[in-house]
C-alpha cells in the first residue's frame, strides 16, 4: 500500500498534532514545518503528495508562501489552504495564487478527513468524531503512525488526475486538477436541483467564482452543499 507524503505548514505545534490524530489511521508520512521559510527549505529538497497550509502566520504568512513558491519555480502538489471562516477574502486570495482548495476551523473531521483522502486517491475512514480541537486531544500523543488493515483503505488513481479529463464527481479534485495542470480554462458544476455554477480559472489559479448570483467562497461553500450531478470543463 502507498504511503504519502503530507507536509503541514503551520507556526502552532498543536495543530499539527491535531492533524496527526485525525489522520492517524491513514498510510501518511508527517512532515512538519512551524514556518513557511521551514517549508520552503524543505520543498528545495523533499517531494510531497499534498500540503495543508496556515494562513495567518508571522513574517511569512500562506499567501506570501505560495507567491514565493510560484516566484521561486517550485512545483507544488495540491495545496488545501487551512484558515478562520473569518478569513474568506484571504481564503479566496490562496486560491487566486495557486492553492487548489480550503477548509475552515474549527477543523470538522469528517470533512477534514473526506478533502484529504480525494486529493490523495483514498476512500476516507468513517469514525464517530465530528469536531476535534487542540484541546480536545488526548495527552500524550502518539509519534507513531498506525498502519491500517489492507480492508479498512481503498487506493484510487491519485492526484494528479488525467491530463484531458473533462468530467468530475467531486469539486475537490476538479479544482486540483486545474492547479496542477496549470489549466485556463471554465469548471462548470452541474447540480441536481440547483443551477450551474462556474469556476474560471489562468493558468491553474481560480480568478472567479459564481453560483446563483453568489461569488467567491460563498458560491464555493454553496455549491459544496448541494448534490452534484457532475463537472465538466471548457476551455
Amino acid at each position: 500500500m502507498p504511503v504519502h507524503r503530507l507536509l503541514v505548514i503551520d507556526d502552532d505545534a498543536r495543530i499539527h498534532q491535531t492533524f496527526k490524530a485525525i489522520l492517524a489511521k491513514y498510510p501518511i508520512e508527517f512532515e512538519s514545518a512551524l514556518s513557511a521559510e521551514e517549508a520552503l527549505e524543505k520543498l528545495r529538497s523533499e517531494s510531497y503528495s499534498l500540503i495543508l497550509l496556515d494562513i495567518i502566520m508571522p513574517e511569512v504568512d500562506g499567501i506570501e508562501f505560495l507567491e514565493r513558491a510560484s516566484r521561486e519555480g517550485f512545483f507544488l502538489p495540491p495545496v488545501i489552504v487551512v484558515s478562520s471562516a473569518t478569513d474568506k477574502a484571504f481564503v479566496m486570495q490562496a486560491l487566486s495564487f495557486g492553492a487548489s482548495s480550503y477548509l475552515f476551523k474549527p477543523i470538522d473531521v469528517a470533512k477534514f478527513r473526506a478533502a484529504v483522502s480525494d486529493y490523495l486517491g483514498m476512500s476516507a475512514i468513517t469514525s464517530d468524531d465530528s469536531v476535534v480541537t487542540m484541546h480536545s486531544l488526548p495527552e500524550p500523543l502518539s509519534k507513531t503512525t498506525e498502519t491500517p488493515p489492507p480492508s479498512a483503505i481503498t487506493v484510487k488513481p491519485p492526484l494528479p488526475p488525467i491530463e484531458n479529463t473533462s468530467e468530475f464527481t467531486s469539486i475537490s479534485r476538479a479544482m486540483g486538477n486545474m492547479v496542477f495542470h496549470r489549466r485556463t480554462a471554465v469548471l462548470y458544476v452541474h447540480t441536481k436541483m440547483s443551477g450551474v455554477g462556474e469556476l474560471t480559472y489562468k493558468d491553474g489559479k481560480l480568478k472567479g467564482v459564481s453560483f446563483n448570483g453568489m461569488t467567491g467562497i460563498d458560491a464555493l461553500e454553496a455549491m459544496k452543499s448541494v448534490d452534484i450531478e457532475k463537472i465538466l470543463i471548457k476551455g
